[in-house]
């Protein structure tokens, strides 16, 4: 009869305890479901862990995401403030540059109704 190749490899697991302490055929059926068992609660334990690790990924993808649209939306509403106040800044400097022409238009018509009331003098 010939034996299977995994019955002569030695295996190390979490489980190893449970495995024959010879090499060849399991010494009983009962002894391959019991390592069987605890393969697939390992399994699903191992599974378990990986949805929840699953769902944590998936709570910070979406707290990422919400923190990230958070910040694109203050950045919106920052440049719109930047260009308000670039607006705001240009007709000031236009209203500044029209008070100047006021000014000198104001000293101009100062000087002439001078010169007029010297020269009827």
């Amino acid at each position: 009869m010939a034996t299977a190749i995994w019955m002569l490899v030695p295996v190390r697991t979490p489980f190893s305890g449970l495995l024959p302490e010879r090499r060849g055929r399991c010494s009983s059926i009962e002894h391959v479901n019991q390592i069987r068992g605890c393969l697939v609660q390992e399994l699903t334990e191992t599974a378990l862990a990986l949805d929840e690790k699953r769902r944590a990924l998936r709570w910070c993808y979406e707290e990422i995401e919400t923190q990230r649209y958070a910040i694109e939306s203050r950045a919106a509403a920052a440049a719109a403030e930047a260009e308000t106040a670039a607006e705001e800044a240009r007709n000031a400097r236009m209203l500044q540059q029209q008070g100047l022409q006021a000014k000198e238009a104001l000293q101009q018509l100062h000087r002439k109704t001078k010169d007029v009331h010297t020269t009827r003098h």
